[in-house]
């Protein structure tokens, strides 16, 4: 507001003095200083935004590419697109194409098409991001291509695209790279963005795998998908074979808020071995799941809750060194723990 109510003069003399701080370097907030300057605009404060890019240091180039890519000049894009060509540096030459990509104007065509054909695979696959928002009229095309790029980074970001292209064969291909292991997590985050019934479809297909990674994968997607399908199979993951997959699943339904996950839960509870190896501790994690549920699921359950959470307090809290603990009311400890966990979970659980 107060650059706004500024005279034309006022505005000079305050770029003016900004350009000379920033000239001698004893500006207070470097970029409070350049992003002030990019808001006054004009030839002198842009010159020296271009000088900062070129010569500042790294702190000083990122604040100077963020105020040019900010200025409301066509020829402040020129700048940056002249300093996206003349780099040599992949670090500075990424920062430069960042904010040109995801400035007001978005990048200029060529520009795009210059990073898409870098061979840079950083370069490519941050274009490959930008390309469902550009005017290319062969992006499409040039998506799908990057879809079988040698590099994992760019097919990663071209999936994360693909799935905001609104191409109508993006769940085919998507569903296609879940054969790819080395992006078939990309794949799966990819199909649940999209959210169409065949994605979702997928995705728990997918958590029924004989592939283990590719399970353990869309055991973790399908953690924010509260769906009955889901459930359903998070509660069939809960015996999963490798236990490290079977604990990925518990703490997904621990978090639910359902009677279904709740007694699926209280039913592996009670069929755990207490002598068994337990090496990630998915009795103590079921248990505390009950304790935050509460109600009936709770009460029915109440005494293995106790005698669980019970051996793991003697352990932390009562042993002496000499196999005697001290007294320690679990019965107690759960109902005074009840009134801080209940805001948690749905009330409907009884």
């Amino acid at each position: 507001g107060a650059l706004e109510s500024m005279d034309d003069d006022a505005i000079a003399g305050l770029r003016t003095l900004l350009v000379e701080r920033v000239e001698r370097g004893d500006a207070a907030d470097w970029g409070q200083s350049m992003q002030t300057l990019a808001r006054l605009g004009g030839q002198e404060a842009r010159e020296l935004l271009v000088r900062k890019v070129g010569e500042g240091t790294m702190s000083e180039r990122s604040q100077a590419v963020a105020a040019l890519a900010s200025m409301d000049d066509p020829e402040a894009q020129g700048s940056l697109v002249g300093l996206f060509r003349a780099t040599e540096d992949p670090i500075h030459k990424s920062e430069v194409l960042n904010a040109l990509l995801w400035g007001p104007d978005g990048a200029p065509d060529g520009v795009l098409m210059e990073a898409l054909d870098s061979g840079d695979p950083s370069i490519v696959a941050q274009a490959a991001a930008a390309l469902p928002s550009s005017r290319l009229a062969d992006g499409p095309e040039r998506l799908r291509a990057l879809l079988e790029a040698d590099d994992v980074s760019v097919r990663s970001a071209a999936l994360s695209a693909l799935a905001q292209s609104g191409d109508p064969d993006a769940e085919e291909l998507l569903r296609a790279s879940l054969g790819d292991e080395a992006v078939s997590s990309q794949a799966l985050w990819g199909l649940q963005a999209l959210g169409t019934p065949g994605a979702r479809e997928a995705v728990l297909e997918a958590a029924r795998s004989g592939e283990s990674s590719l399970r353990g994968q869309a055991i973790g997607a399908l953690a924010s998908d509260s769906s009955r399908e889901a459930t359903e199979v998070l509660i069939e993951g809960l015996r999963d074979s490798d236990p490290s997959l079977a604990s990925s699943a518990l703490a997904a339904l621990s978090g639910r808020g359902t009677t279904a996950a709740a007694e699926a839960i209280a039913d592996l509870l009670s069929h755990m071995d207490a002598d068994a190896d337990d090496p990630f501790g998915m009795r103590s994690q079921a248990a505390g799941a009950l304790q935050a549920y509460g109600g009936r699921v709770l009460e029915t359950h109440r005494d293995l809750v106790e005698s669980v959470i019970g051996d793991l307090s003697l352990g932390a809290f009562g042993d002496d060194g000499d196999g005697h603990g001290e007294e320690f009311d679990v019965g107690a400890m759960l109902d005074l723990a009840a009134p801080l966990v209940s805001h948690r979970l749905p009330s409907s659980i009884d």
